[in-house]
């Protein structure tokens, strides 16, 4: 079977599906109410029970391929695990692998445990319908909808789903269950592609008042030395929740922890806005002031990965705007420094 294929499927015959899968694989679906949606394992009491659509979860996809701490050298029980198939992935989710990938996969040097669990998972995403009021994914040349880097795709369309095959995984999927999927016609994917542009337009009508004309690499390499780096980081209490939340923040530290075996290397997740992130031998530091620390990350994001990788480190998921506990809106933030 061809990827790049859409195929309709009801409600009913999905629970189906997923209820076969959840025999075969661990699999996660979202869960949640009120605008507050997690990642939850799914059980087949609970499949009728899953949000498919409103808006991306709390906690952010790296969490499943790129653990917050764990022993990274050492015994290992990784090998023989099943796979990992995660339900209602975003679009914002699906663009941050691109930055993981390229930093811990295509890389001369790549993470072996990263590698692996990325091997094992399968993404079946979703169409955004309900986008908060942190959501800007537009402002960063995305959209709210996946358009590659999926295995399937789902679109909710009347009392079902048109999925989109994204992957040779994805189009196996469908076919060893292929009596539960039909051709979709050319209407559901016709109403598919005008619920998309409604979307669009609404996620384009929340950000309309801090739109930017230049580029946000160009806003902030023209911004090094602008004071409004420390008026913007008086509101900063060092939290590192807009390092933690964020789709694609990877540094983390290493430390050689004893055990009933012997010593392990952990890994664990570090953080750009801590004071002793960039500290050398010594002593000494580069970036000793909060305020450079602040705006290291706005570089990191806009200027840095776009030289390293090709690509913006920031998705628009909202997410470090909606966990800052100095209430920073980085688009905010943008919008003054561009003038």
């Amino acid at each position: 079977m061809d990827k790049d294929r859409c195929f309709w499927v009801g409600s009913a015959e999905w629970g189906d599906f997923l209820g076969r899968l959840v025999g075969e694989a661990s699999v996660y679906a979202l869960g949640g109410e009120g605008g507050r949606f997690f990642y939850r394992q799914l059980i087949r009491k609970d499949i009728g029970d899953i949000v498919y659509n409103p808006v991306r979860a709390v906690q952010p996809l790296k969490s499943f391929i790129f653990s917050p701490r764990e022993e990274v050298v050492g015994p290992s029980d990784r090998e023989g695990r099943k796979q990992t198939i995660i339900v209602g992935v975003k679009a914002c989710d699906i663009s941050s692998l691109e930055i993981l990938d390229r930093a811990l996969k295509e890389t001369d040097l790549p993470d072996p445990v990263y590698q692996e669990r990325r091997q094992r998972i399968v993404l079946i995403s979703s169409d955004c319908s309900e986008p908060q009021e942190t959501c800007f994914c537009t402002l960063v040349g995305r959209a709210p909808y996946p358009e590659s880097g999926f295995d399937l795709n789902l679109s909710k369309v009347d009392g079902g789903f048109v999925v989109a095959v994204g992957s040779e995984r994805g189009a196996e999927l469908v076919d060893s269950h292929r009596s539960l999927f039909r051709e979709a016609t050319a209407e559901e994917i016709a109403r598919r592609d005008r619920d998309r542009g409604d979307i669009l337009r609404r996620v384009d009508r929340i950000n309309e008042s801090v739109a930017q004309k230049r580029s946000y690499q160009e806003i902030v390499k023209d911004s090094y030395s602008s004071e409004l780096w420390v008026k913007h980081s008086e509101s900063c209490v060092e939290c590192t929740a807009c390092n933690n939340i964020c789709p694609t923040c990877h540094c983390y530290l290493l430390d050689d922890v004893s055990g009933a075996e012997g010593f392990v290397k952990v890994r664990s997740w570090d953080s750009c806005v801590h004071t002793g992130y960039a500290r050398v031998a010594g002593g000494l530091n580069p970036r000793p002031h909060l305020w450079e620390r602040f705006r290291n990350r706005y570089l990191c994001k806009f200027l840095y990965m776009k030289e390293n990788f090709g690509l913006l480190g920031c998705t628009g998921c909202g997410r470090c705007i909606e966990a800052c506990q100095g209430k920073i809106d980085m688009r905010e933030v943008l919008q003054e420094l561009a003038g």
